[in-house]
């Protein structure tokens, strides 16, 4: 339907039951963003991207022929009749290709499913649906099938609702789980920054705010963590330089590492052609009115010089919503 004041190009996504903790998700041109701000009771609109699959490395064979149940030493415990029998476990991701010929005939009990039907947005509970575009979208597959390896007896929930975005949210799937009685939870997914990184967060629709709600319903959840450690920097005390560059003086993050005795202003990354690259920035500060203002560039080259490629400039002024992230 229409935004409110029946402004066109506007849509929300779902029903009012649809919006969790006063925000909506709403599809939208990017030149009616002024027109959505507009709107009566608009308080802030931020991008949101859909959680993606952090790829590790595979567990060799020749020294764990079990795969993670040698890793973990979970072998013993099946010698002791500890198979997760009798537990719920549901796990979230973006697709599930290929679970069904892999996965399925292993199960005790079938798993049950909770899909986003990416060619259509509609609900399905057949594990077709739970399915990618590509062939390769197995992420999902590969972490049900290491699962199973430390606990073969477990019984399955699986959903992709993080897939596609949309108001087919995590936070749907969480219910659904709470619902079913599901008792430990997996999502091994990363997400952009949503707070300061202490599991805190000032967005009413963050994904912590829906982790919140599992555990607060006795569920244990596991999320994964160290995918990108090596892709990272960060320092507690950070040096500034002025650098004039074309002409024009810019004060730069000086980002060398502790015993460099040069200066590095930027962080130099390898791009590959047609892929998709995420970067971020935050700093210390008040999550709901920041007011140390740093920019975010990416530059083509190993100097700050010509016109960035790409640029991230919201204000951090004191203001309301200005959050200390890029």
């Amino acid at each position: 339907m229409a935004g409110g004041g029946g402004e066109p190009g506007i849509l929300f996504v779902g029903e009012p039951s649809d919006v969790f903790g006063g925000a909506i998700t709403v599809l939208i041109p990017a030149h009616l963003l002024t027109a959505l701000a507009n709107q009566e009771g608009v308080r802030y609109a931020r991008l949101r991207l859909p959680p993606r699959a952090g790829q590790g490395a595979s567990l060799p064979t020749v020294l764990f022929p079990n795969g993670p149940a040698d890793r973990m030493g979970a072998t013993a415990w099946h010698n002791d009749g500890c198979t997760g029998d009798g537990v719920k476990v549901g796990i979230i991701d973006n697709a599930f290709n290929g679970f069904t010929v892999r996965v399925a005939p292993q199960l005790k009990t079938p798993a049950k499913f909770l899909c986003h039907k990416q060619s259509t947005g509609q609900v399905s509970h057949h594990p077709f649906d739970c399915q990618g575009f590509w062939s390769f979208e197995d992420h999902g597959t590969k972490v049900a099938e290491y699962l199973l390896s430390v606990a073969p007896d477990v019984s399955l929930y699986l959903t992709n609702f993080t897939a596609g975005g949309g108001s087919k949210s995590m936070n749907e799937a969480v219910l659904w789980m709470i619902d079913n009685g599901v008792q430990v939870i997996n999502m091994s997914l990363g997400t952009t920054w949503h707070g300061p990184g202490d599991g805190t967060t000032p967005f009413p629709d963050s994904d912590l705010r829906t982790i919140d709600l599992a555990v607060a319903n006795g569920i244990t959840f596991i999320t994964s963590a160290g995918n990108s450690d090596g892709h990272t920097w960060y320092s507690g005390s950070p040096v500034f330089h002025d650098v004039t560059v074309d002409g024009v003086t810019k004060s730069l993050i000086d980002f060398r590492l502790p015993g460099d005795q040069q200066a590095d202003n930027c962080v130099d990354v390898r791009l590959t052609p047609h892929q998709n690259s995420l970067f971020e920035l935050r700093w210390d500060g008040d999550w709901e009115s920041a007011d140390k203002d740093l920019d975010f560039h990416l530059y083509r080259g190993n100097t700050a010089s010509g016109a960035p490629v790409s640029s991230s400039t919201k204000p951090q002024t004191g203001g309301g919503y200005h959050f200390p992230f890029e």
